[in-house]
């Protein structure tokens, strides 16, 4: 996956007229994607945010947002597990490799797998994968919500050993010929 979302509300913030919302702060696990909500090119770790009624996401450094990334590159908050991957010479370069269990088990067919009709859903359990290394009430505008904001995991592995964080549920089916899902 290029990126992934992940959508929580905050309360009790040290600036409760402005950060006490809904946010998604979408992290990037490919060398470079894009998106219709972003305006530029996304790159491997960056971190991007916006609250869950903009249509925008904007990178951050560490006092100003901006929808440019070049506006905020000096300083720009990143996932440093992410920036700092070492591509280890297995599966595709461009992409941070993560493991997810899927937490429920799905039976197909060869008829199946090989039907170009056939639809495949995956969708993340994030309730366990967010920890914040700072209080509600020390987060005071959007770079210290970005620099506190983490998805519990390592690359090439689920939590390195700890609990699972991030689950994920996988459907299928067969959709009709010539119709876009």
């Amino acid at each position: 996956y290029d990126y992934l979302d992940a959508t929580f509300t905050l309360s009790g913030t040290a600036d409760s007229a402005n950060m006490d919302n809904s946010f998604v702060i979408r992290t990037v696990f490919s060398a470079t994607a894009s998106a219709d909500d972003v305006t530029g090119t996304m790159q491997l770790g960056d971190k991007l945010i916006r609250t869950s009624t903009e249509t925008q996401f904007s990178w951050c450094d560490d006092t100003n947002c901006s929808d440019v990334r070049s506006d905020v590159a000096g300083n720009l908050i990143t996932e440093a597990k992410l920036v700092n991957y070492t591509y280890p010479g297995d599966g595709n370069p461009n992409y941070v490799p993560f493991v997810v269990p899927i937490s429920n088990n799905l039976t197909v067919s060869h008829a199946q797998l090989t039907t170009p009709e056939s639809w495949w859903e995956v969708t993340f359990d994030m309730t366990n994968a967010i920890q914040f290394s700072l209080k509600p009430e020390s987060i005071s505008n959007r770079p210290s919500l970005l620099e506190a904001f983490e998805l519990v995991y390592e690359p090439d592995q689920q939590n390195a050993g700890q609990a699972t964080a991030i689950s994920a549920k996988l459907l299928f089916s067969a959709i009709e010929p010539n119709v876009s899902p």
